[in-house]
């Protein structure tokens, strides 16, 4: 039988990707809104022949700011709409009355998000394309374009399996309404006229963070009401099932099916059920009835489907920056530049460290990181720490590392020394000097005799005797001492780095104490040298372009 979880809790935007499949089911009909009797008027303080309706399920969300951040739970922030008068309005389908403040509006007959449809499913080979399908896109919040996330998720990394797997999503989306702002220009002056400096710098980060705290990065135009279960599936391929079965168990878990192919369905249901473990996460409806879905029984899903008028919440959001608000056009560009360094990531090409400060060196550009102060320096290009080198074909490079602890074959101390990569050259700069030393760049093949590799894209520095030079998913260990590469190499990444999950390497580091960090994309791996193993909980994301916000920096 299948390990069921439940979770039903608002957590990190969701995106839907491209999904097999296409609507299997038929929803529940939508509500009508009716007038309610004149003689109960409003939910502001007027008197009515009957208890006050409650606000429509809705608004505890539209009208506020929120904060979104890649891969994290968001946080809804204050009011940005005043609400003054109230209007009652009344659902037959939820028999049920309501306030709507005035300046607010309700579409009983709503369209769906861009990213939904009354049933969806989504199969993916891997854990990467599973969780890329499944998060936000940070690009989507970076723009003045509204896009819609998800009101509730409960997928995290505890579904990655150890073992290769399939993951597979089936989703039901049953809106019942939308409520939402039809003039975002009415909002609160605090936002139309904000006191923030413009243009954008790095300098003025603080500021920037209170207002975001505060108002929120996005705000929310529009909720989708009703109700939406995710049933979240881990199938280990060593259970044989292929893609296909795993397909034709999830349709079979929805019904409708005649009954020349209900005895096949059934069959490739249990299959399902019996081979997987089932997370089901959901909002709206009743709860018991939710969690009975993990069955993938046909019943239950109808089931919970006519709970969902008595329990509608909200299920999906439609959002734009917070930027889109503002008057000034240069004030709305600040804050739209100092959201995306908060949340986007550069990739990083080198790291090491001089003095008590770090380096990260992204291509063309670089960054300091105080270890004392906390603080991350403006982005600088990468000729104002190395100059000249763009005249030998260094304008970018491939990966670079400090000779720390290394000496050379003729017995020169490398410690003050880098050592940058681009193509199949390399070049040695006297850090003190500022200038490359004499005789560079050589080829790799000459200045590391047995590395096979025409470019390198990581190395790492564990000791006075071992370099590891990295490209795609292989690597070698060099012995400075011995001037050679060590027998048996190359090897494959994942013959020695245990738990190092990517499949080529952007940067590596030691950081002391036995551990190492290897950087691909947006992630980070930390790396047990004693114990030969990544640590438990890895990879995990790196959010934004300041160094203090990385906890490992500091570690």
């Amino acid at each position: 039988m299948p390990k069921t979880t439940r979770a039903d809790h608002p957590e990190s935007p969701v995106k839907a990707g491209a999904r097999d499949g296409a609507d299997l089911a038929t929803p529940p009909s939508l509500p009508e809104v009716l007038p309610v009797p004149a003689k109960q008027e409003t939910a502001a303080g007027h008197k009515t022949s009957s208890k006050e309706p409650r606000p429509l399920p809705g608004l505890e969300v539209v009208g506020r700011g929120i904060h979104l951040r890649p891969y994290q739970p968001y946080s809804l922030a204050q009011l940005l709409f005043r609400r003054k008068e109230f209007r009652p309005i009344s659902f037959k389908e939820t028999r049920d009355s309501y306030s709507l403040p005035v300046g607010y509006e309700v579409n009983d007959s709503p369209p769906f998000p861009m990213n939904e449809s009354l049933n969806q499913v989504l199969i993916e080979e891997s854990w990467d394309r599973f969780e890329t399908q499944m998060s936000m896109d940070a690009s989507l919040t970076l723009s003045n374009t509204p896009f819609s996330v998800s009101a509730s998720s409960g997928w995290n990394n505890r579904l990655r399996s150890e073992q290769d797997a399939y993951y597979a999503v089936r989703s039901s989306f049953v809106p019942l309404w939308t409520v939402y702002i039809p003039d975002p220009s009415d909002c609160i002056e605090e936002i139309r006229e904000p006191s923030i400096p413009a243009p954008f710098s790095h300098r003025h980060r603080r500021a920037y963070d209170e207002f975001f705290g505060r108002y929120g990065s996005h705000y929310v135009r529009r909720a989708w009401v009703g109700g939406k279960s995710t049933l979240i599936f881990t199938v280990l391929k060593s259970s044989s099932l292929s893609k296909e079965d795993i397909q034709a168990g999830i349709k079979a878990s929805f019904g409708g099916q005649d009954s020349a192919s209900n005895m096949k369905g059934e069959a490739s249901r249990e299959k399902l059920k019996n081979s997987s473990q089932c997370t089901v996460i959901g909002k709206g409806g009743d709860e018991v009835s939710l969690a009975a879905m993990s069955s993938l029984d046909a019943q239950a899903y109808d089931g919970w489907l006519k709970t969902i008028p008595k329990n509608p919440q909200v299920i999906e959001l439609d959002v734009a920056g917070i930027w889109t608000l503002v008057r000034d056009p240069n004030k709305a560009a600040a804050l739209m530049e100092a959201y995306k360094e908060s949340v986007s990531f550069d990739p990083i090409t080198a790291v090491f460290e001089l003095g008590r400060e770090i380096y990260f060196l992204r291509g063309s550009w670089f960054v300091r990181y105080d270890r004392d102060k906390k603080v991350t320096q403006v982005p600088q290009p990468l000729s104002d720490l190395m100059p000249n080198l763009e005249e030998h074909g260094f304008d970018r490079i491939d990966t670079a590392f400090r000779g720390k602890d290394l000496v050379s074959p003729s017995g020169e101390k490398l410690d003050r020394k880098l050592f940058i990569f681009r193509h199949n050259r390399f070049i040695r700069f006297d850090v003190d000097t500022r200038q490359m030393d004499a005789g560079y760049p050589r080829l790799i093949s000459e200045g590391w005799p047995g590395v096979p590799f025409d470019r390198i894209d990581a190395v790492l520095v564990t000791g006075h005797d071992t370099v590891y030079f990295f490209l795609g998913n292989q690597y070698v260990r060099f012995n400075p001492l011995k001037n050679r590469v060590d027998e048996g190499y190359p090897q494959p990444l994942s013959k020695r780095w245990v738990g190092v999950t990517f499949d080529r390497l952007d940067a590596a580091m030691y950081w002391g104490s036995g551990q190492a960090y290897f950087f691909k994309g947006n992630q980070q791996i930390r790396y047990d040298l004693a114990n030969y193993r990544a640590d438990p909980g890895f990879p995990k994301y790196i959010i934004g372009n300041y160094v203090e916000d990385w906890k490992f920096v500091d570690d």
